[in-house]
């Protein structure tokens, strides 16, 4: 029997039979999940709670999943049922089989969205992000593939403002995407991933993250392509000190980068007249843009953006001079005082991007040259472990490159260009024979363009 035309009674019984069957028949309980919305949305949230107590999570965790997928899919429920079912949906999520659910990803990511979609909601984030960690940390076949829910924990970690255990995931580089994740999955991973390496400072990895999101090829900007857009600029600005170098495919996209600049042109004026303005005419000119900037909740970054304006002066002045008195130096970093040039200075020397020492007797700064004679404990670490991260990087693309070129489609589209050049070229009469030597130019510049 299909599950819609099943009681609840033999839909459980069906499932134990599928589950506990040895081996396991993948595709009719893949089947059975998928079917079985319909009929467990219709009944009594009573008679579903009952049925779930009569299934083991470890043993049962795909009929788990069903029933508690269907209570979220249920539009209204009293609020003593709305706690039931967070209660259930957490512990499901902290002891769930992770070989059960791996084969369930589209039903499992559903669950997953149903339920911080609920907790925002009731204003109760917090309570998930531990399970939804272990959630996502039990569904990955390995540390660096991107599953469809990592979008979900970082948007209960953003909501709760407890950003840290999202580091856990977001501090592996992804190399493998898993099929089943869609583009706003996607894109909604790096954008909630460069919004919590915001929070924490981290501005590097922010800027990567949100670059991965506006890199996604696509004939039309989405409203998270946009948003990211609008906060990868502006953190380029504090990271490079200078108008950020779109990714390859938005700046030769036309299409594109049209719908980037004609939505983004409070941004652009900003990031172009970076340094080209003085501190006090960025100011005015960030101003008048004041409410676009609020309404896009990026005042925070913008006010970061003019503070680090005034810090790359200083960090020039640093090249001229080798001391300098606190009111000079306010006078020529455009300051607004020597207290507010000493703060930044203070802030320089604490992410040692200068080395210098005040006087403060005197009220005078002295800028020296980096200690570092790159030959301590430290230091070896640090390049051991950049150069263990290069070495992870070289083999990934190596069996990248592996799985290219034993991929069948990839053969079969070589194969294909191939046999249309030597058509080509083989067509010209007299001069075939300059033809073919055409083609297999043409050939070898194909298969590397490929790469």
């Amino acid at each position: 029997l299909q599950p819609s035309a099943m009681s609840l009674e033999e839909w459980i019984v069906s499932m134990r039979q599928l589950l506990t069957a040895q081996p396991v028949d993948v595709a009719s309980v893949c089947n059975q999940v998928n079917a079985s919305l319909e009929l467990l949305t219709g009944q009594p949230i009573e008679q579903l709670n009952t049925a779930l107590e009569t299934f083991d999570v470890q043993h049962h965790s795909a009929a788990v999943l069903c029933i508690i997928r269907a209570k979220l899919h249920i539009a209204q429920l009293p609020q003593p049922a709305v706690d039931t079912l967070v209660e259930q949906t957490r512990q499901f999520l902290s002891s769930f089989n992770g070989e059960q659910i791996r084969l369930l990803p589209v039903p499992f990511n559903d669950l997953c969205h149903r339920f911080v979609k609920l907790l925002v909601s009731r204003q109760d984030a917090l309570v998930g992000v531990g399970p939804m960690l272990r959630a996502v940390l039990t569904v990955q076949r390995h540390d660096a593939e991107l599953t469809g829910i990592h979008c979900d924990l970082c948007e209960l970690c953003l909501t709760a403002k407890c950003l840290k255990p999202a580091l856990q995931v977001l501090d592996v580089d992804i190399n493998d995407v898993r099929s089943t994740v869609d583009c706003r999955e996607y894109l909604l991973y790096y954008y909630y991933g460069g919004m919590i390496y915001l929070g924490l400072k981290h501005y590097d990895r922010a800027f990567l993250m949100l670059e991965n999101a506006i890199s996604l090829q696509a004939s039309l900007v989405s409203s998270i392509m946009l948003e990211a857009y609008k906060k990868w600029l502006l953190v380029g600005l504090l990271c490079v000190g200078r108008k950020p170098q779109p990714p390859k495919f938005t700046s030769t996209n036309q299409i594109v980068r049209m719908q980037y600049v004609g939505n983004c042109q409070a941004y652009m004026e900003l990031v172009d007249a970076f340094d080209k303005k003085s501190p006090s005419e960025l100011r005015d000119l960030a101003n008048r843009h004041e409410s676009q900037y609020r309404a896009d909740r990026n005042w925070g970054l913008v006010k970061q953006v003019l503070t680090s304006r005034i810090k790359q002066n200083i960090l020039h002045l640093t090249k001229t001079f080798i001391t300098l008195s606190l009111s000079d130096l306010a006078s020529r970093a455009a300051a607004a005082s020597p207290a507010e040039a000493e703060l930044y200075l203070l802030e320089l020397i604490e992410e040692k991007k200068i080395f210098a020492s005040i006087d403060q007797a005197r009220q005078v700064v002295t800028f020296r040259d980096n200690p570092e004679q790159y030959a301590s404990a430290d230091m070896l670490d640090c390049v051991e472990s950049e150069t263990k991260q290069v070495m992870t990087i070289d083999r990934v693309l190596g069996q990248m490159l592996d799985k290219i070129r034993t991929s069948h489609a990839y053969a079969a589209k070589v194969a294909a260009r191939e046999g249309q050049q030597q058509r080509s070229g083989g067509g010209g009469g007299g001069g075939g024979g300059g033809g073919g030597g055409g083609g297999g130019g043409g050939g070898g510049g194909m298969i590397g363009s490929m790469y």
